[in-house]
């Protein structure tokens, strides 16, 4: 006969801290330029590497806790870089298309740069 003393059961609240939902997966077809698959592959071992470092944690609900995130992120990166499908740096300029940086100048006399990329390299923020 085993006897315990006392058990920590899980909380409601750390299980729904790891399980998280998977990130959506667009439909369409992704599309990425060479620098586009490095920075995929690049996020996907910085997920890789932050599950293996949650992993050594010694109690199991911070082991879950904080191993959910980068989990839920590996997989996605994992499913992005599987139907990457690198485009090749256009060759001529003279027509737009993927992988081209467009310049142009505005009424106002502002000049802006937009590349055309796909939707896991594409950055709003970033001038």
């Amino acid at each position: 006969m085993s006897v315990v003393a006392f058990t920590k059961e899980e909380s409601a609240e750390t299980a729904s801290e790891t399980l998280l939902p998977d990130r959506p997966i667009s439909p369409h077809p992704n599309l990425v330029t060479a620098a586009g698959m490095q920075a995929l592959e690049a996020h996907l071992k910085e997920a890789q590497e932050a599950y293996e470092v949650s992993q050594c944690l010694g109690d199991v609900n911070e082991r879950r806790r904080q191993g959910a995130l980068p989990l839920r992120d590996a997989r996605y990166f994992a499913a992005r870089v599987r139907t990457a499908q690198v485009v090749p740096d256009p060759t001529t300029f003279d027509k737009v298309v993927f992988g081209s940086t467009v310049t142009f100048r505005r009424t106002d006399g502002r000049v802006q740069k937009y590349r055309i990329v796909g939707e896991d390299e594409a950055d709003p923020r970033r001038e």
